[in-house]
């Protein structure tokens, strides 16, 4: 079990690198034109969604950095380092 504790296991993560985005608010009332709430937006958070998830959680897990890549970006490389951080 002890030679476990130590390993330092090569991880390759396979899947969609996205970013979840997310809006906190209050919602007070519904819309009269349709059955959607309507928020008073507070704040926006960005964070790494599908298998950028996991390689957060496995930084957690494991507690050293790993480097995720992805083929293909549609949004600025800024907007993805933003999101990259686990610690918030």
């Amino acid at each position: 079990m002890q030679l476990l504790k130590n390993a330092k296991p090569n991880i390759l993560v396979i899947g969609d690198l996205m970013i979840d985005h997310y809006l906190w608010g209050d919602a007070e009332r519904i819309s009269p034109e349709a059955p959607v709430q309507i928020v008073d937006i507070a704040r926006e958070t960005s964070v790494l969604g599908g298998a950028g998830n996991v390689v957060n959680n496995l930084i957690s897990l494991v507690q050293r950095s790993m480097s995720p890549a992805s083929s293909v970006m549609t949004r600025s490389p800024k907007s993805w380092r933003s999101c990259s951080n686990p610690s918030g």
